[in-house]
């Protein structure tokens, strides 16, 4: 590694804001100067807008104030009566603000004064108006047309203040003399914005593909995918990208290893263990003598736990094969319900030494599926309902059609699923707790899962504590 200095994002980044930073501050200094020559403009500028905001709204409840009079006068309904009486409300307190503004402006607060004692007049003569529409009466097309003229020469009084305020306005604009300050601010703010672009995009470029490298590769290493060529270079990037290589390396390492486990499994412990349980089943059968009762009872556990071992081996092997992808469906159009049946009679045996009643469903559904491998679900599904299922008790299979879906639902009677361990029941190795967890391997629903979803289908669990639990899958309809 060179002795030169590498730039880190950090640094980058910094020079990128730092020199329109120089640049802002520059403009600080001339606004703080064009602050003091236009303050006082821009104080009566204010004024100026307030007084013409206020005067318009003045205006504007004048009108609203007669639209909502003549309405009432039409319907006579307690809305348009409220919206009247709103109006006039609305007037006043306009003209209240407004005549408290126009004490700073002696030209204008006669105007103001004045047009407010006649809208006082124009709105007790409504008043009146009002009381004879109350009262079954109605208005006069002579009377509306005369406090339509009364309230239209309020609002030509009052445009003569917003006329002459719009007036000094446009006067103090053209007699401002910070315009050359000002456009040389408006030059300097231009330059100083065409540098930080010039620099953000600098710095874009220069990270841009770098980070969007680094962001493929985190969808590779979650995908298990080959990750891109490292980058180059000592910033952040770089650094984070070479941790993504590591993690990649140790991951492709622990997968490799666990593939070499499970193919060591498969070849040198599987096929022995089937001879020693070849050979147990021999000697339990009497082929080399008669055993003792004790002896016979021994050679019987002993080929239980080799079972045990073998379907815990064979459990592994084909969760490795599904979850690496080498599983190999052969889907063929079947009738569920006869497959549901076949299953129910092979789990019935271990269900009736318990006095547990399985109720397979009467129907006729076609599925495009696996047979073999959605048999094998079914049966895992079955077996872990027994399993925790108490004596005496039933357990139903009940099938039903989601839009595109079938629905299989198995429910039991057992002592039901925690929330906390619902999430977990189709992990690898998870079991639930309580006494039969140790019969298990923890692997059946993980198989589950995988065959479900290699039928691009869904798998869950609904289940409450003390009411029993209800699995079920869906899987694409035929």
């Amino acid at each position: 590694m060179s002795g030169k200095r590498q730039f880190t994002l950090v640094d980058k980044f910094v020079v990128t804001a730092a020199v329109p930073l120089v640049f802002v501050f520059l403009l600080l200094v001339l606004i703080v100067i064009l602050r003091h020559q236009v303050e006082l403009d821009a104080r009566q500028n204010d004024r100026s807008k307030h007084l013409i905001a206020k005067t318009s709204a003045v205006i504007e409840e004048c009108n609203d104030v007669g639209v909502a009079f003549i309405i009432y006068d039409a319907q006579t309904k307690p809305f348009f009566e409220e919206r009247f009486v709103n109006s006039v409300a609305k007037l006043r307190a306009s003209y209240h603000s407004l005549a408290h503004i126009a004490k700073d402006y002696p030209r204008y607060e006669p105007i103001v004064k004045a047009t407010r004692q006649d809208a006082e007049e124009a709105l007790d003569i409504l008043a009146r108006r009002k009381a004879i529409i109350d009262a079954g009466g109605r208005l006069e097309i002579t009377e509306a047309l005369n406090l339509q003229d009364q309230l239209k020469h309020i609002e030509k009084e009052l445009d003569t203040i917003i006329a002459d305020e719009r007036a000094a306005q446009q006067e103090l604009r053209e007699t401002q003399r910070s315009g050359q300050w000002l456009g040389i601010a408006i030059v300097l703010a231009f330059f100083a914005v065409t540098i930080g672009i010039a620099l953000v995009f600098a710095f874009r470029r220069s990270t841009a593909n770098r980070l969007n490298v680094l962001m493929e590769n985190s969808m590779r290493l979650g995908a298990e995918q080959p990750l891109a060529q490292r980058l180059d270079g000592t910033d952040e990037i770089a650094q984070i990208d070479r941790v993504f290589h590591e993690a990649a390396y140790k991951l492709e390492e622990t997968t490799r290893l666990r593939q070499q486990f499970v193919a060591m499994i498969s070849h040198d412990m599987r096929t022995p263990l089937a001879a020693v349980k070849s050979t147990l089943e021999l000697l339990g059968a009497g082929t080399w003598g008669e055993l003792s009762e004790r002896a016979q009872a021994k050679v019987g556990r002993a080929e239980e736990n080799l079972k045990h071992t073998i379907n815990l081996i064979n459990n592994l092997i084909d969760l490795e094969k599904m979850q690496s992808g080498k599983i190999e469906i052969s889907p063929e159009v079947i009738s569920l319900c006869d497959l549901l049946w076949r299953c129910s009679s092979l789990v019935n045996q271990l269900a009736e030494s318990r006095s547990i009643t399985i109720e397979s469903p009467e129907c006729d559904v076609p599925l495009y599926a696996d047979e073999e491998k959605l048999t094998q679900l079914v049966i895992n599904l079955l077996g872990n309902a027994v399993k925790f299922s108490p004596d005496h008790s039933k357990i139903k299979i009940d099938v039903a059609t989601e839009r595109s879906m079938v629905k299989v639902s198995i429910t039991d009677q057992g002592p039901g699923i925690p929330e906390a361990e619902r999430r977990k029941v189709f992990e690898r190795y998870h079991q639930i707790a309580g006494e039969k967890a140790k019969d298990g391997s923890g692997l059946g629903l993980a198989i589950c899962k995988a065959i479900v979803k290699a039928h691009d289908g869904e798998i869950g669990v609904d289940s409450e504590v003390g009411k029993g639990s209800t699995f079920w899958f869906k899987l694409p309809a035929d």
